[in-house]
């Protein structure tokens, strides 16, 4: 099957996508034709019901958005600590609750912490912003 057909795409798209055109072709059909060709137009859209079906099928165990969006903030998070950790920072000393000494040594350790790791930082947003999951 062609990747640009109208099946492939749906394929890929929400499920629901095809179900709302195979509903859309049934009050179509059922509004504008005869009585005669009523059941024959309302079975047009049969195919784009065993489309939803199937689509619905391969994506039942996808994430949504939101939990790709909550597991990527959770890594994120975890990262940062496990770097803090690293160079000798932690997250409780780059906040306002320690002596000004602390403080300014937290500041160094991030501002090194950003200089060493931005790579890495900037390939974890790709993955986010491009949906690829990067296990």
């Amino acid at each position: 099957m062609s990747e640009k057909s109208l099946f492939a795409i749906l394929l890929r798209s929400p499920w629901w996508w095809s179900f709302l055109i195979a509903a859309v072709l049934m009050l179509l059909a059922r509004v504008f034709l005869p009585e005669a060709f009523r059941a024959v137009g309302m079975l047009s859209a049969l195919p784009f019901a065993v489309l939803a079906i199937i689509a619905a099928w391969r994506q039942r165990d996808k994430p949504s958005a939101e939990r790709l969006a909550l597991a990527l903030t959770n890594l994120a998070k975890h990262v940062m600590e496990t770097i803090f950790a690293n160079h000798g920072a932690s997250l409780c000393s780059a906040r306002l609750q320690c002596d000004p000494i602390e403080l300014e040594r937290s500041r160094l350790a991030v501002g090194k912490i950003r200089h060493d790791h931005l790579g890495q930082l900037q390939t974890l947003e790709g993955c986010y912003l491009r949906g690829r999951s990067f296990a």
